[in-house]
């Protein structure tokens, strides 16, 4: 199993096509908002399937703000993070794991890289792909599965 994780494109199609090809071949994608039509534009042509949150600059009414994926027999809650209220600390997203039954919330909006582990769950952002404000390089990540573990690794994008 391979999973991108993009977020906070914020309509930078190039950022988008560089982690469509920093991560390729993957068997989904999960995009957590904000650059929803630059991406849902390049996904398209993509076969493995994709899952799309709305962000806080995201219009497209047909996105939700969170959404349940289960991959692999794996269960990740996805957000953009401004509805947890991210920026203010992470409590909230453990709180919605719990409830959900999931092992890994995946978010963005700080455009900051985030791995955090606690308690069987994992908090995962990937960082931003257009506009980092981490003074870290663009980035994206990359879930896999080893022994039937989840490993998430952060990805510097190069465009």
């Amino acid at each position: 199993m391979k999973i991108l994780v993009l977020s906070d494109s914020h309509g930078c199609a190039d950022a988008i096509e560089a982690a469509f090809q920093a991560a390729e071949p993957f068997d989904a994608v999960f995009f957590l908002g904000d650059g929803e039509r630059e991406f849902l534009r390049r996904a398209a042509s993509c076969t493995a399937p994709i899952y799309c949150v709305k962000g806080n600059c995201d219009w497209n009414e047909e996105l939700k703000l969170s959404l349940i994926a289960e991959i692999g027999g794996h269960r990740f809650l996805l957000c953009h993070g401004h509805s947890f209220g991210v920026k203010s600390g992470l409590e909230r997203l453990y709180y919605a794991a719990a409830v959900n039954d999931c092992e890994a919330v995946l978010f963005g909006h700080t455009h900051c890289r985030e791995l955090e582990q606690d308690d069987g769950v994992t908090l995962f952002n990937p960082g931003s792909a257009a506009l980092p404000r981490d003074g870290l390089p663009f980035s994206a990540g990359i879930i896999t599965e080893e022994d039937g573990e989840l490993v998430f690794k952060h990805i510097d994008l190069v465009y």
